[in-house]
């Protein structure tokens, strides 16, 4: 079922394992860019913050009905702030040279929320139906098999879900950490220079 349900993320001709490595690049294109505008704007941002905001804009991306969507999903923000990060994220230019710089196949920042949404759906209802078995079964034995399916960048983007208030019932249910869902995710993998304690910290679970 798992590996049904990665090839069914699919981009522009590239799917699967390989659709989450850009996923993963485009992220840390938009962690830039939000940090950039925060800067720009005067506004002091926590780490949690960025990244809630990053996932948010790779998410629901911007465009026509994009656009209103996240602005409403990123309310509790300075809307000014929003505004000039939807503009930046929306401009033409912004896309074409970062689609050039980055080699992506598709135009970034105009959303995944029908790919991962239904990716992260699928995915956590089969780990929570193992975990309210009441059935005397090694539950870890039967997730650890859909863990070890999981590459390093959708570990990685699973990780960065969870973080952001779309994803807490990953922790709040504590699936994460009593079925170990992430294994050897180097220091560094998400943002290559940021200091390892820093990353540490931001990630908020070392």
């Amino acid at each position: 079922m798992h590996r049904d349900n990665v090839a069914e993320v699919d981009l522009r001709r590239v799917s699967g394992r390989k659709l989450f490595l850009l996923l993963l690049r485009e992220l840390r294109c938009v962690l830039e860019i939000v940090r950039g505008v925060a800067e720009t704007s005067g506004q002091q941002l926590s780490d949690e913050e960025i990244l809630h905001i990053a996932y948010y804009c790779l998410f629901y991306g911007v465009g026509p009905n994009s656009s209103r969507m996240l602005r409403i999903s990123l309310s509790e923000f300075d809307s000014t702030f929003i505004d000039a990060l939807e503009g930046k994220l929306n401009d033409a230019e912004t896309k074409k040279r970062i689609r050039e710089e980055r080699k992506f196949p598709y135009t970034p920042f105009e959303g995944h929320q029908s790919r991962l949404g239904h990716y992260y759906r699928h995915l956590y209802q089969m780990i929570q139906y193992v975990d309210r078995q009441t059935l005397k079964i090694d539950k870890y034995e039967y997730v650890k098999t859909i863990r070890a399916q999981l590459s390093t960048h959708e570990q990685a983007m699973l990780l960065v879900n969870s973080r952001t208030p779309i994803g807490r019932s990953w922790w709040k249910n504590d699936l994460m950490l009593k079925y170990r869902l992430l294994k050897n995710i180097p220091l560094g993998f998400f943002e290559p220079g940021r200091a390892r304690h820093e990353q540490a910290i931001w990630l908020g679970v070392f």
